[in-house]
Parts: C-alpha cells; sequence; structure tokens
C-alpha cells in the first residue's frame, strides 16, 4: 500500500468510526492531564553518576591528624567496595567528609548497601573519642530544597540553637521527602568540665579517671526487677537532680578518708562548643537550617510541605519571640516560573496555530480538527 493509499485508509476509517476516535482521544488527553499533574518536578534531573558521602566528627584533633587517623583508613577500607571511580576527601579540624564516585548505571541503593557492610567494624581502626563515620542521607543532584533562616531578638543563640536542632528539626524531618537537615550558626550547648592540673596531680587523679567518672553520672541505666508471686515490677531509675549539680557531686578519689569530688577539682558549666562557622539573617545572627529533599522526590510538593510546618511552627514559637523564614532560598520558585512561562508559550503557540490555519484555509471545520489534532498527537 502506497503512502497515499495508507494515509486514506486512516482517514476514511477515522471518519466512520468518528466516535471511537474521539473516545480514544478524551482518554488519551484525560490520561496525559493525570500524568501531568502527578508528575515529579525538579530544577534539573539527576545527571550525576552515583555518589555517596562519608562524615566522621573527631572533636580535638587538628586537620593534619584528622588526615593520618581518620581520611587514610577509611579511604583504604572503602576501596575495596565493587565499581568504584574515584574518592574525594576533605580532612578539616575536627572532621573528616570523603566522597566516593561508582560507574554510571550502578544501583544506588547497592552502591550505599555495600559501603555499610565495608564500614562494619571500622570504628576500631578509628582512636578513641572519635564518632562512628556515618553514612550521609541519599539526596537528589540538586540536593537543597529550601532554606530557613531562625532568627530571635529575645532568645539567646545558646537557646536559639537549641529549640532549633532539638524542636524545629525534627518537625522539619518527619516532613515526607526531606532526606537531612543541616544548621549552621547559633551556639550548640556543652556542659564544659575545666580541670586544675595542679589539683589532679596532688591527688594522683588522671583525665581519664574523670572522663570514666562522668560517663558513669551522666549515663542511663535500668534499675532492675522485682518478680512476686503475681506480676514483675520493673524498676525505673528517675534522678530529678540537675546534671551540673550531678557532675559536681559525683566522686573522684578518697584521701584520708575523705570523698574528692568533681567539683572540687574542676569548673563546671554550661557554654558553648567552640564555633567553627556562623550564619546572619538578612544581616542579623541567626540559625541557618538547609534542608535537603530525598533521592527522586518531588521539589515543589516537599517545598509545600515544608512551608505549612513553617507557619504552625511560627505560630507555636512566636510567643517566644523566636521568627522562622522560608523564603530564604527556594528552587520550587524557580520550578513554579519555568512552568508559568511554560504554559503561557504554550497557549500563546496554540492560539498563533489556529489563526495561522483559520486565516489560509478559512474553515472553521478545518481549524477545529487542527487545533484537537496538534496537541493530541
Amino acid at each position: 500500500m502506497s503512502q497515499r493509499g495508507l494515509l486514506g485508509f486512516v482517514i476514511e476509517v477515522s471518519l466512520r468510526h468518528r466516535v471511537i476516535v474521539l473516545s480514544v482521544t478524551a482518554l488519551v488527553a484525560a490520561f496525559g492531564l493525570f500524568t501531568l499533574r502527578n508528575v515529579d518536578f525538579d530544577v534539573f534531573p539527576d545527571f550525576a553518576p552515583p555518589q555517596a558521602s562519608i562524615q566522621t566528627e573527631a572533636p580535638g584533633l587538628s586537620a593534619e591528624q584528622v588526615e593520618t587517623l581518620i581520611t587514610r583508613p577509611i579511604e583504604s577500607t572503602v576501596a575495596a567496595v565493587p565499581g568504584l571511580v574515584a574518592i574525594r576527601s576533605n580532612s578539616i579540624q575536627g572532621l573528616s567528609s570523603i566522597s566516593v564516585t561508582f560507574d554510571a548505571g550502578t544501583d544506588t541503593l547497592g552502591v550505599r548497601q555495600r559501603l555499610t557492610e565495608a564500614m562494619t567494624g571500622l570504628v576500631k581502626l578509628l582512636p578513641d573519642g572519635v564518632d562512628e563515620p556515618k553514612l550521609t542521607p541519599l539526596t537528589s543532584s540538586t540536593g537543597t530544597v529550601v532554606i530557613i533562616g531562625v532568627t530571635s531578638t529575645v532568645v539567646s543563640p545558646l537557646q536559639l540553637r537549641t529549640i532549633a536542632d532539638w524542636t524545629i528539626r525534627p518537625r522539619l524531618l518527619a516532613v515526607p521527602g526531606t532526606a537531612k537537615v543541616t544548621n549552621y550558626g547559633g551556639a550548640t550547648k556543652q556542659y564544659q568540665i575545666a580541670v586544675d592540673p595542679l589539683l589532679l596531680g596532688r591527688f594522683d587523679v588522671t583525665l581519664e579517671d574523670i572522663q570514666a567518672a562522668v560517663r558513669r553520672t551522666l549515663g542511663m541505666r535500668g534499675a532492675g526487677i522485682i518478680d512476686n508471686a503475681n506480676q514483675r515490677i520493673v524498676i525505673e531509675a528517675i534522678d530529678t537532680e540537675p546534671a551540673i549539680d550531678r557532675l559536681r557531686s559525683t566522686v573522684i578519689a578518697q584521701d584520708s578518708g575523705h570523698r574528692i569530688t568533681l567539683g572540687e577539682l574542676a569548673i563546671i558549666g554550661e557554654a558553648p562548643e567552640t564555633p567553627i562557622g556562623a550564619s546572619l539573617i538578612n544581616g542579623r545572627p541567626g540559625i541557618q537550617m538547609i534542608v535537603s529533599a530525598q533521592y527522586g522526590a518531588n521539589t515543589v510538593k516537599v517545598a509545600q510541605a515544608i512551608d505549612d510546618v513553617v507557619r504552625k511552627l511560627n505560630r507555636e514559637l512566636a510567643p517566644q519571640g523566636i521568627a522562622l523564614q522560608a523564603d530564604l532560598f527556594r528552587p520550587a520558585e524557580f520550578i513554579r516560573s519555568a512552568l508559568g512561562n511554560l504554559g503561557h508559550a504554550l497557549l500563546f503557540g496554540g492560539v498563533l496555530v489556529v489563526g495561522v490555519v483559520l486565516l489560509f484555509l478559512w474553515n472553521l471545520r478545518t481549524t477545529l480538527i487542527s487545533a484537537l489534532a496538534i496537541p493530541a498527537s
């Protein structure tokens, strides 16, 4: 059958069964609209090859010590993972950050599983006091879905950071599609113990003795159970004494029958940890909270859900003089703008096509057929 004959056959069948053709066209249009409403939008596609990041905190260690004692052992361990293409690391004071890249097309979840298996038992190779290496959550190529600023003219930076870490951050992590929330700025609260080295030497006490005593004091242990003929009673250890008071009364050693407490050997109090960065929100000190979306999440929907949470938090925290600002950085606004421009372009193009066809053919029926056939195709 020639091309002209095939085209004539299609036209003849379409005219003969116009109800079927119109019904199929309506179903296709409805399916297209349904798909468009539920499609996932992002600023850019996930063009990057499978990657994973391993971070290890090492308080008190210099950059050189972090590189030698932490980064290199981790690199040697993960280098044996199949499919590995490149390893990039960054060692700074108190932190080791390693990024590993795998072959394109490699299953990302499988890569993370192999890394987790390779890192099992790795903490035994690291110095005492170093946190366990953590595989950061899986995020999309664009990563950041929104940046939130937290400010207050009433609350101190120490209290503001505590509220951001323990009140706001868990609420944001509960939003579907959120992978992680990273906080910058403010002051992180610590219980700091400043020991007197002369007193340590006088009573023959070492820093290891103090560390062990602090762990025993602040640690929570079960108090056991009591069984009788009818039931088992669980004994719960409840300590209402403030942590600082407990630390001050902790017994470290004995001298001629006198108990030496930690409060006699050191100054104990709440203080901010040594800062490694800061943030300004509209020129004022505050907390910057960077929210990252999960791999494959819908940026627009995640941003809308975060907006709802931020509005609720603003109502709850306003009496304390705390304000949240969720428009510092929002890729969702770029996506909405791009979709709006695309819609205007399609509308303008459709009107232009209809006008040109009507102008040259001067037939309403033909123009209507063209106007329906082009978008349906």
